[in-house]
């Protein structure tokens, strides 16, 4: 605090105001952690030839139908949390997409946003009126 800054354990700061949001001062290297893992994991794939798609927060999206390269992410991204902080973090599939399908969020919110967009691209005529 009398320095104004913190930082996470590989160095990320955050510099801190005169009345800082506790809150955040108490999140700040979790979520720092968890934003490491997320890069370094991505690096460590995309070394061995698999290319995420995007980060979505605490996760990455892969359009990859190889079951043997999927395997391969997951064991990159477990040993992520092995290599930078001594143990091991859950990884798992959220959506397995098939035959065009696309990612849907599970979450009402992120639902109702999504036909708040639709519909709006169809109002303005940027996609055609769905049936």
């Amino acid at each position: 605090m009398l320095e104004r800054q913190i930082e996470t354990s590989h160095g990320w700061p955050l510099r801190i105001t005169t009345s800082p949001n506790q809150r955040t001062l108490g999140n700040f290297k979790m979520q720092g952690g968890g934003a490491e893992m997320l890069r370094w994991a991505t690096v460590q794939l995309c070394k061995v030839g698999i290319i995420p798609c995007m980060l979505i927060h605490d996760a990455i999206l892969l359009e990859e139908t190889d079951r043997e390269k999927i395997e391969h992410a997951r064991e990159i991204m477990l040993q992520t949390g092995r290599d930078l902080f001594n143990f091991e973090i859950g990884v798992d599939a959220d959506q397995t997409l098939i035959g065009g399908a696309r990612y849907c969020d599970k979450r009402p919110v992120a639902q109702k946003m999504w036909n708040t967009i639709m519909s709006t691209l169809e109002a303005i005529g940027a996609l055609p009126k769905r049936a």
